[in-house]
């Protein structure tokens, strides 16, 4: 094929103009060129020169037949110029081969490398003589036409010739070209197989058809490019399949056969968690499922919060197998959907709903009154749960309240009783058990009203007390306490009383209503002794209207008498100094003591009647010529008619001098003046006037005052009649005759003992003053002596009280609540720190809650202004705390936790009941004694309501950590001839004997454990020890089974001496048993007891069974509560059938309440720990 050039539109018009001028110029006389234009005879081009071929053929043409005469061959070109004729506008292409000048003068053009004017003209589909077609469109068909130019060119001449045109056509021979891209060979479909290809062509395509086990599915007119056919409906397993297509020349293309095998089956979705509409609690959560699928599949899950999707992933199974994914889930509906598709489009989904949220327990209130339903609400209840409400009291453990419920709203309405209350929800959920637990109290509104009908009365005078109550339950029972010791019991609402002495009683009213609740008041009563004054007129004993009466001691009352003479004043019992005076008469003054109702006459002087004599004066101390410290107290008394102004009077050198004086000195009563004098000799004297101004004088007296402690030395050495001696035994006196609320502070401090004790310490200071001088001493030695005597001695004055008085009281009874006794158990474990308390704490805690329901515990704050004879007046706090309890007190102590700003450490208290310092801040341990009492004082004032805050907490001894004795062991002498059964002498004489018996076998044990080498050889390693204990359990125990009770006695004794000298890390293993054996031998002797009581009362011995009862009671205390719980009912049918034999008094004012004891006792076998307070009482 030629190279063929293009030129440009202008190019070819220039051509064209330049041969139509070369023609005319030359057309005369230039040779003729004949050009002939005809299809090549190359058999590879157009073999049949018909100018037809395929697209992939080439068409040729040559000039080489044409004439052009003589010209130059080397000089001539042929212009090729074709047409392509399948555009609307046409295209052409111009290309020059030949001689070079020609084809650049004539044509314009390059001639093409290597070409000759004959080289022929090649064709071939979408080329003009070799250059691309400017449009890229494909054309089925290119049809062209071509003509020839053939010039001849030299520098003198030119010429040229145009042949006719001959036509070129080229068509499509050329099958489509199908690529397949699904699927591929091998592959999988579903039911309709959807085959996807490319196919590329330069014609139309007429058709493609799906061919699938030889069936056809054919689509007419499809593009070129990417396409899909599908066949529909196809049967799983094996098929095979071909795709044919042909363009609209007939070319045909045919695939290869393609195997496919056609699935249906989508993915199986198994959801194994939640299930639809399950509820599940909030936290960490695996949702768990399992994908079955033949091919590979692709699955979407997704969650869904409340609407809103929270969770989207895209995750490919490999078509078998379980699933799982872990979330956090939090309150909210869920909805949970997974979709899977397979490789074949096969397509599953599943769907679940479930909630996700916590279980909630909730009350409509906090807090409830006494028969106020309380709302429990359960959400959500999604099936049965169990509710139990259990009432923990401070005095019973109460049996729980069990129901099953199936509502989320549950009325709960036994709320009878006080207290605090635990609510325990068990339900199942979410697979696992869910346990909700809430508190509430039901407060005491059980409220007692207790009124009289006025605030103060004479002693013996009646009180009626009226007695209500609202809140609770009726019937009410009322327990009143009237302040004097006396109380009684009863269900009426009026109460009468009468007050035997005087004071200011605070009386307690208690009510208990019909389910146990109690509830308590105070109100203050004051019963005072009435005082019947009389006035007469000396010498006359007329009586005198208007007299003004004062009577003073703390307070001042004042009164007049009436027109008969009289005057009533209501005072406590006490001293009292009393004033009379009326206008015309001389004033007079007398001195009482009133502790009943009594009367008083008092004389008064007219002083119309000429009164002449002066008072008489006698001086009492100090004595005369005494030797004195620079403070004095001067002491004397006076005698006259009328009251008296009386004057101190001294000198040392020169006149006499006023020291000091009193006013309105009654007759007879002693008269104290206090004064401070300067060292040195003095004369004294008392000058005292009367109303009717006469004037008497007393006695002189002279002292020495001295400012050295040898002036003490010598007062205390003259004799036992002393200033300081004679003051004790004052005091004395005065305190034994104080008024009732400092007596209660009196006998609480033992003051009187106290001051016995400072007069015995100062007689020996005496004592030892006065052989001084006898003992064998150098100077040095006795001076040093003396200054220790005298310290002493100064040390005791210190302490020497000389008044009293109350400024506050306080008093409350309290219990603590549950969470206070476990951390007070707890600050206490932490501050003894002992091997079992680390053990097991809460034991410890749970022990000393049991305790506190057998413990009443009262405590008492006293704020006391106490002066003293020798130095300043200081205020104290008096705490006393009374402690009631069924415990044995032997097995229990009591623990006081004081704040520090009530007193910064120990060193602030003076513990009157001595105790064991725990910790300075400061926290104390007092073993119960068996009065109950424990006292203390603060050393200041402290505010009484916060009586409250001296928390007690009543604990349980660690008996493996303090070695103290097991409560309950038996004493081996309790066992005498009195409490033992004998139904003749014979019996008791071989009872006598046994007893002799075990004394002699416990002398020998003590003798054996008393010498220290004996101890050792008997004490044996603790395995051998523990192996004897086990033998001799083993004994003692079958002698508790064959009720012998001495043996088993004898036995319990052997085993703990043994016991007590095991290391205490191997006591556990036998105190349990040891225990028991305790218990058992306890028991015993209370039946044996019993059996006694009961023959000596058939035998007519009331006395003797009077003390074997008192026996019984006393080891029905010694047993544990189990054992009390099996003699309840047999334990109150001894005590009514005694008390018809007459063994034991009836109760005068209880009958009702012991026979509801009793039926108690009979029904209901918890009532047995309350037992031992009502024995006692019966006692």
């Amino acid at each position: 094929m030629l190279k063929t050039g293009n030129r440009g539109i202008a190019g070819i018009a220039a051509v064209f103009l330049i041969l139509a001028l070369a023609v005319i110029l030359s057309q005369a006389d230039s040779p003729l060129i004949s050009p002939v234009l005809e299809y090549g005879n190359n058999l590879s081009w157009d073999p049949d020169n018909d100018g037809v071929e395929g697209i992939t053929g080439t068409i040729d043409m040559t000039v080489e037949q044409s004439s052009f005469g003589d010209l130059s061959e080397d000089r001539m070109c042929t212009l090729w110029n074709a047409t392509l004729l399948d555009f609307a506008t046409g295209l052409y292409a111009l290309t020059c081969s030949g001689d070079e000048p020609c084809c650049n003068v004539l044509f314009n053009l390059t001639a093409a490398e290597g070409d000759y004017w004959n080289s022929p003209m090649t064709l071939t589909y979408r080329k003009y003589y070799g250059g691309e077609e400017d449009s890229p469109s494909y054309i089925t068909n290119h049809n062209y036409s071509v003509k020839a130019t053939l010039a001849f060119y030299n520098s003198s001449f030119n010429t040229s010739a145009t042949s006719n045109s001959l036509e070129a056509e080229f068509f499509d021979d050329l099958s489509p070209e199908i690529t397949v891209i699904s699927p591929l060979d091998g592959g999988y479909s579903n039911p309709n197989l959807n085959v996807n290809f490319t196919i590329i062509d330069d014609s139309p395509i007429a058709s493609c058809c799906l061919v699938v086990d030889g069936e056809s599915n054919c689509v007419d007119a499809i593009e070129n490019g990417e396409n899909t056919i599908t066949a529909q409906s196809l049967s799983d397993g094996q098929h095979t399949w071909q795709l044919n297509c042909s363009d609209v020349w007939g070319n045909e293309e045919i695939t290869p056969e393609y195997a496919v095998t056609v699935v249906s089956q989508a993915p199986l979705i198994k959801l194994g968690s939640p299930a639809e509409g399950e509820f599940l609690l909030e936290g960490g959560r695996n949702i768990i499922f399992t994908v079955n699928s033949s091919l590979s599949t692709n699955c979407t899950m997704t969650i869904a919060r409340n609407g809103e999707t929270t969770y989207s992933n895209l995750f490919v199974s490999a078509g078998l197998g379980p699933q799982s994914q872990g979330f956090t889930l939090g309150h909210g509906n869920y909805t949970i959907n997974i979709t899977c598709t397979d490789q074949v489009s096969n397509r599953a989904n599943i769907t679940r709903n479930f909630r996700v949220s916590n279980i909630s327990l909730s009350l409509n209130k906090e807090g409830y009154e006494l028969n106020e339903p309380v709302v429990i609400t359960v959400s959500p209840l999604l099936s049965k749960a169990n509710l139990t409400i259990t009432r923990q009291d401070l005095l019973n453990n109460v049996q729980p309240t069990f129901s099953e419920i199936t509502s989320e709203l549950i009325n709960f309405t036994k709320t009878q009783f006080a207290g605090e209350y635990v609510i325990n929800i068990s339900a199942f959920y979410d697979h696992q058990q869910i346990n909700l637990v809430k508190l509430f109290s039901i407060s005491n509104s059980l409220s007692p009203r207790l009124t009289t009908e006025k605030s103060v009365y004479d002693t013996w005078e009646g009180v009626l007390f009226t007695l209500n109550a609202s809140g609770g339950t009726e019937p009410y029972s009322f327990d009143l306490s009237f302040g004097d010791g006396a109380n009684t019991t009863t269900t009426e609402s009026y109460v009468s009383h009468a007050y035997e002495r005087s004071g200011s009683f605070e009386v307690r009213l208690s009510v208990k209503d019909k389910y146990g609740n109690v509830n308590s008041i105070v109100k203050s009563v004051k019963a005072l002794n009435p005082l019947l004054i009389i006035t007469r007129e000396n010498g006359t004993d007329a009586l005198l209207n208007s007299t003004g009466i004062e009577v003073s001691a703390s307070s001042i009352e004042f009164a007049y008498t009436n027109s008969s003479g009289l005057a009533d004043l209501k005072l406590r019992e006490g001293w009292y100094n009393l004033t009379a005076t009326k206008s015309g008469y001389l004033s007079n003054r007398v001195e009482f003591y009133i502790n009943k109702s009594m009367s008083i006459t008092v004389y008064l002087t007219k002083i119309t009647d000429q009164d002449t004599t002066p008072p008489g004066i006698t001086l009492t101390s100090p004595d005369n010529n005494a030797q004195q410290n620079t403070s004095l107290r001067f002491s004397f008394r006076a005698s006259d008619n009328s009251v008296m102004s009386c004057t101190l009077q001294t000198k040392s050198t020169g006149d006499w001098t006023d020291a000091t004086g009193a006013k309105d000195i009654a007759s007879g009563s002693e008269t104290s003046f206090d004064l401070t004098l300067n060292p040195g000799t003095y004369t004294w004297r008392v000058k005292c006037s009367d109303a009717a101004g006469n004037t008497g004088y007393s006695g002189e007296r002279t002292l020495t005052v001295a400012a050295t402690e040898l002036v003490e030395l010598a007062q205390i050495d003259s004799s036992q009649d002393s200033e300081i001696l004679r003051r004790v035994d004052e005091l004395i006196t005065h305190f034994s005759t104080i008024g009732e609320a400092e007596g209660e502070v009196v006998d609480e401090l033992d003051i009187s003992n106290q001051l016995d004790r400072y007069k015995f310490r100062i007689q020996t200071i005496q004592r030892d003053l006065n052989s001084l001088e006898d003992r064998q001493l150098s100077d040095d030695e006795r001076e040093r002596e003396r200054s220790r005597i005298l310290t002493q001695l100064e040390e005791v004055k210190q302490e020497i009280p000389s008044d009293i008085r109350v400024l506050q009281k306080k008093e409350l009874t309290a219990y603590p609540t549950r969470e206070e006794i476990n951390n007070l158990s707890a600050e206490y474990a932490a501050i003894v720190n002992t091997s079992s308390l680390r053990r097991n704490p809460k034991a410890f805690a749970d022990r000393n809650n049991q305790l506190q329901n057998m413990v009443t515990i009262t405590a008492k704050v006293i704020v006391v202004e106490v002066s003293y004879l020798f130095r300043e007046t200081e205020t104290i706090s008096l705490v006393i705390k009374r402690i009631k309890t069924d415990a044995d007190p032997g097995s229990a102590s009591l623990v006081d936790f004081i704040p520090k700003d009530i007193a910064q450490d120990a060193d602030e208290i003076k513990f009157i009941t001595e105790p064991r310092i725990l910790k300075k801040d400061p926290v104390v341990e007092f073993d119960l004694k068996d009065d109950g009492t424990i006292k203390y004082v603060i050393k200041k004032a402290i505010d009484p309501e916060r009586i409250s805050e001296l928390k007690s907490l009543a604990v349980v001894k660690d008996i493996k950590d303090r070695n103290i004795a097991i409560t309950g062991w038996p004493i081996a002498t309790i066992a005498t001839t009195a409490s033992i059964l004998g139904l003749d002498p014979n019996d008791r004489r071989q009872v006598s004997l046994f007893i002799l018996v075990i004394l002699l076998v416990l002398g020998y044990i003590m003798y054996q454990f008393a010498i220290p080498h004996r101890l050792s050889e008997l004490v044996l390693k603790s395995k051998k020890k523990m192996a004897a204990l086990r033998q001799i359990a083993i004994k003692a125990e079958e002698a508790v089974n064959d009720k012998n009770w001495e043996k088993a006695s004898m036995f319990y004794i052997e085993m703990k001496l043994i016991y007590e000298t095991l290391p205490e890390t191997h006591r556990d293993a036998m105190y349990e048993r040891l225990a028991k054996i305790a218990d058992s031998v306890n028991f015993g002797f209370v039946e044996q007891t019993a059996k006694a009581i009961e023959h000596e009362a058939a035998e007519g011995n009331m006395e003797k069974a009077r003390q074997l009862y008192a026996e019984l009671a006393d080891a029905y205390e010694r047993l544990t509560p189990e054992y009390k719980k099996k003699i309840a009912k047999w334990g109150m049918d001894i005590y009514w059938k005694l008390q018809r034999e007459g063994v034991i008094d009836k109760l005068p004012e209880a009958s009702q309440e012991a026979k509801a004891e009793k039926e108690a006792a009979r029904t209901d076998s918890n009532t047995s720990l309350q037992l031992v307070s009502i024995w006692k009482r019966k006692l």
